[in-house]
């Protein structure tokens, strides 16, 4: 199958919101709309793509069907959009809490498609590979390994997938010890957008981010943060702090960690571990 581009990922993304808005009625016709998109009937949809009876899709759009959480998860696998997200053993009951008053109008099968789209676009997984990011992220903190910084490295990707920004530590360079790789980047993607306001985008950092790096990125009201090792000393993203989940603050940040986590967290070990020799190899004997 064709992997669909940025611009055909943005209209599914407007179509699916505009149906999530309009209801049950209107998350069908999302998944009709969506479906034309990539230029699919329903038999070749269900056959090709999904991999399941062209029948129950049918039933599914027509909303006479009442499929599993598993077959909702083939229907939309095509836009990234996973129903790991939600508690297999408790399903129901979650979306019963989460849809409360709602959950008269929409049925169980319909509020639980509503819920994984949801998670699926608001972490991104819909145009953006998240391992090939931070690949770039990486690479960044091998350029500050070399140039004897620690070893973080940030990319900062717009909603369509384009790179607005990346770069690395530099506080000694710099003599500045807010040149964390996260502030860097945000300056450059702010300048890049002509915007001190990055809604919208996707940040992705090697370690997990500071107090002072996570407060920038609630400022910039950046949507998403991936990283790879956390930091259990200084990460503020769930380690030590949640300042990307506070509820008195008046923006939340998703967070996932974990991403290429072993190349990520051997890097700095080995930095620090090569600094620690050194220091060793000075002591006299």
């Amino acid at each position: 199958m064709k992997r669909p581009t940025p611009n055909e990922m943005a209209r599914m993304k407007d179509e699916l919101y505009r149906g999530l808005a309009l209801g049950d009625i209107g998350i069908r016709e999302a998944t009709r709309r969506m479906r034309k998109i990539l230029g699919m009937n329903q038999k070749e949809y269900a056959q090709k793509v999904a991999n399941i009876s062209p029948r129950i899709l049918s039933e599914f759009e027509n909303g006479s069907g009442n499929p599993t959480l598993v077959t909702l998860e083939k229907i939309a696998l095509p836009f990234g959009l996973k129903v790991t997200f939600l508690p297999p053993e408790s399903w129901r009951t979650h979306i019963q809490k989460k849809q409360g008053a709602k959950h008269d109008r929409l049925n169980v099968v319909y509020s639980a498609f509503v819920l994984f789209c949801q998670a699926g676009w608001r972490f991104g997984f819909s145009a953006l590979n998240h391992e090939d990011f931070m690949k770039e992220a990486i690479l960044e903190a091998k350029m500050a390994f070399q140039e004897d910084e620690v070893p973080v490295g940030a990319v900062i990707v717009s909603k369509d997938g384009s790179v607005l920004a990346k770069t690395h530590n530099q506080t000694i360079a710099l003599c500045d010890p807010t040149a964390h790789a996260e502030i860097l980047a945000l300056r450059r993607a702010a300048k890049n957008v002509k915007n001190y306001r990055l809604s919208d985008t996707t940040i992705y950092v090697t370690i997990e981010p500071c107090i002072m790096c996570m407060g920038t990125l609630l400022h910039a009201r950046v949507a998403r943060l991936f990283y790879g090792a956390p930091d259990p000393k200084w990460g503020a993203a769930g380690s030590c702090y949640s300042l990307h989940a506070d509820p008195r603050l008046n923006h939340i940040i998703d967070v996932q960690g974990g991403i290429l986590e072993t190349g990520c967290r051997e890097l700095i070990q080995g930095f620090f571990r090569k600094k620690r020799s050194k220091i060793d190899n000075k002591r006299p004997v």
